[in-house]
């Protein structure tokens, strides 16, 4: 499952606030025109690679436009992750309440639906899934992943039902790992039906990780924690 967006905890405090008034149609289609580019340029060069020049020609906007609407390459940057974490987000919890309609009630079998989606999903985003899972960034962005990593273990452990469990943050953060692991392995797939594969590859480990070896066709969150 993709870690809920959390945007003010997320934003360096030393990079200029994006403005939070509402924008009229020129400015918006501005902005998203620095964004689409922002996202070309990034993914092509990485964030040390990337230049405001080359940004602003793609987006036939201005210097000016770009610091007006962002304040630099760093903000553009943190938008373009807000908004790709985002995206994994509502597509995990989308898998999830689809799950959820069809009576499906199991916790582990709830995380698997939110998992697939989630690695589905880095691949259909794989030019940014790329770029934000190489860890490159601004200053502080290694901060931000870290702070990411920690919320994405607790909110899987809610969704596992295992928070406050022994050895449930343990188990937590372990298929944590393994899906993290998968999105890295699924980003490189050269099409679809290669990540689709990839992603059942990776619900597989999960399963087995959280399934005890003299109990098959059970998992971990049915036993108590009594080791």
């Amino acid at each position: 499952m993709a870690r809920e967006p959390d945007t003010a905890a997320e934003t360096p405090l030393d990079l200029p606030a994006a403005p939070h008034r509402p924008l009229s149609k020129r400015a918006l289609a501005t902005r998203n025109a620095l964004l689409d580019a922002a996202r070309q340029v990034f993914a092509a060069r990485g964030f040390e690679g990337a230049t405001i020049s080359e940004i602003v020609a793609r987006s036939g906007t201005s210097v000016g436009s770009l610091y007006n609407q962002f304040g630099g390459k760093e903000h553009l940057f943190l938008e373009l992750h807000r908004r790709h974490s985002e995206l994994l987000w509502e597509a995990t919890q989308q898998a999830m309440e689809r799950a959820r309609a069809t009576g499906e009630r199991d916790p582990f079998r709830l995380y698997l639906a939110g998992a697939r989606a989630y690695l589905l999903a880095c691949w259909d985003e794989r030019d940014l899934a790329r770029l934000f899972l190489s860890g490159e960034g601004p200053p502080g962005f290694d901060a931000i992943a870290r702070g990411a990593l920690r919320r994405w273990i607790n909110q899987n452990a809610d969704v596992l039902q295992v928070t406050g469990r022994r050895f449930g943050e343990a188990l937590a953060a372990a298929v944590t790992g393994v899906v993290a692991a998968g999105a890295r392995q699924v980003v490189a797939c050269p099409a679809r039906d290669d990540a689709a594969e990839m992603t059942e590859y990776f619900a597989m480990l999960v399963t087995r990780l959280a399934q005890p070896a003299d109990q098959p066709g059970t998992h971990y969150l049915k036993r108590d924690f009594n080791l």
